[in-house]
């Protein structure tokens, strides 16, 4: 819980400290939405306390559970799925990724994809493996 109180509570969300691009994204999101230690500790309750993710209403599990997602958060790299979780607790009906690549010479081109969220979705980056 410290790594998480420290990151969420400096200005720039310790940006600097990530290594992986997902985890300096993750950190631009808290940033850019101004996440703060009570907001993310509510929205990571609610994470907890919906159905859809199927966690267990026993201490032990929540707790291993929530101690899970925010070791995983904090850290300085993230896989997808890590990131895609971290991104669910905040519940989102969808999220929209663009990328724009550079290239030599001036050309650039630009990818978007939309991805809703259902419930399938909701289960399929909820288990308890990353």
């Amino acid at each position: 819980m410290k790594d998480l109180e420290r990151m969420i509570d400096a200005e720039d969300k310790n940006v600097h400290e990530a290594r992986g691009v997902l985890a300096k994204f993750y950190r631009v999101i808290l940033k850019d939405m101004n996440i703060n230690l009570m907001q993310y500790n509510r929205q990571l309750l609610k994470w907890l306390d919906d159905p859809r993710n199927e966690i267990p209403k026993d201490g032990r599990t929540r707790s291993f559970r929530r101690g899970n997602l925010v070791k995983a958060v904090t850290a300085s790299d993230m896989t997808w799925k890590t990131f895609l979780k971290g991104l669910i607790i905040f519940n989102p009906v969808y999220i929209k990724l663009d990328l724009e690549m550079g290239f030599q010479r001036g050309k650039r081109t630009h990818h978007s994809i939309k991805v809703n969220f259902t419930d399938a979705d909701l289960k399929d980056i909820s288990d308890t493996t990353d």
